[in-house]
């Protein structure tokens, strides 16, 4: 698959982002309406849960490229490009929305440890994401060069 997306980064960007939005929003109002969860809990289920279509679509869009449909315009690559996109900002805002349902959890039940800063937690998400990006990087370059 021949990946090309020179001036197309503002259309995966929102192609990757609203779809993911509305369906957690979807989900959270689903899961408090339903199942009468806290919002907070029914958004950290909603951003579980929305990036499940990309696993649907991607294996179909790989065959279509290879079949060269879409292939002039990268009609295939553009939509894999926002998927991928998908599951990362998915894994950073469900990390961010469990770390706000386990601080009000631990208010609420009253820990006696002292509670922590959930701007600290939050930050930690961004720290451990590119902590696996460099290791990504570094494990690929090993494959690369160690064939």
């Amino acid at each position: 698959m021949n990946i090309n997306l020179t001036g197309k980064g503002i259309y995966v960007a929102l192609m990757a982002l609203i779809p993911i939005t509305c369906e957690a929003i979807a989900i959270a109002l689903a899961a408090l309406g339903v199942f009468g969860m806290p919002i907070e809990v029914g958004f950290s289920l909603g951003f579980a849960v929305a990036p499940v279509a990309a696993a649907i679509i991607v294996p179909q869009l790989m065959k279509w490229d290879s079949l060269g449909y879409g292939k002039s315009k990268g009609i295939a690559s553009s939509l894999i490009a926002s998927a991928t996109l998908d599951n990362i900002a998915c894994l950073i805002i469900y990390g961010i929305f469990k770390t706000i349902v386990f601080q009000n959890a631990a208010q609420i039940k009253g820990s006696t440890q002292e509670h922590k800063n959930p701007v600290w937690d939050i930050v930690l998400i961004f720290v451990h994401n590119l902590a696996g990006i460099i290791g990504g990087v570094i494990m690929g370059l090993l494959g690369y060069f160690f064939k």
